[in-house]
């Protein structure tokens, strides 16, 4: 199937209130996504969005979808910026918007990218950017460890 093809069904699965996965394609949300990571979008209207978000929008001049957080919202436009970019993209409108990345990984290795430690990793980078690329490294094995301390006491748990 053709890319357009592909973004068409995709963009339709989202309009109906389905969730879809997408792969990563890029380095510009590193570490927090890497290439060819899953990500699980759900989709959401612009009045959901919070800052820290990571959004997926489309440019109509181009035959795929961006992933990139939300770094200010100003009624019905956000600016967004990748992890690992230095600069702030162009204003994303609201129709251009199509989803929140809720979740993202590989294969069985998932993680929530909406929950309390991806928030506080995603606040981080808002705050410190523009971060090196080792700092941001760390932030995402800090977060990452947090996770599967917090995923291991859940299952611990579990089988109580």
């Amino acid at each position: 199937m053709q890319q357009a093809s592909i973004k068409k069904v995709l963009l339709d699965l989202l309009a109906k209130g389905h969730c879809v996965t997408m792969r990563a394609g890029g380095l510009s949300m590193f570490p927090m996504l890497w290439p060819k990571m899953i990500l699980i979008v759900e989709p959401r209207r612009l009045s959901e969005i919070k800052r820290g978000d990571i959004v997926i929008f489309e440019k109509p001049e181009a035959d795929f979808f961006i992933a990139h957080r939300v770094v200010r919202k100003d009624g019905q436009t956000i600016i967004t910026r990748g992890d690992s970019c230095l600069h702030n993209d162009q204003l994303v409108e609201d129709g251009q918007v199509v989803g929140v990345v809720i979740k993202a990984g590989y294969g069985k290795f998932v993680r929530s990218t909406s929950n309390v430690f991806a928030r506080i990793y995603g606040r981080s980078i808002l705050c410190f950017s523009p971060l090196s690329h080792w700092c941001n490294h760390l932030l995402a094995m800090i977060t990452n460890t947090a996770l599967r301390i917090r995923g291991a006491l859940f299952h611990k748990n579990e089988k109580r």
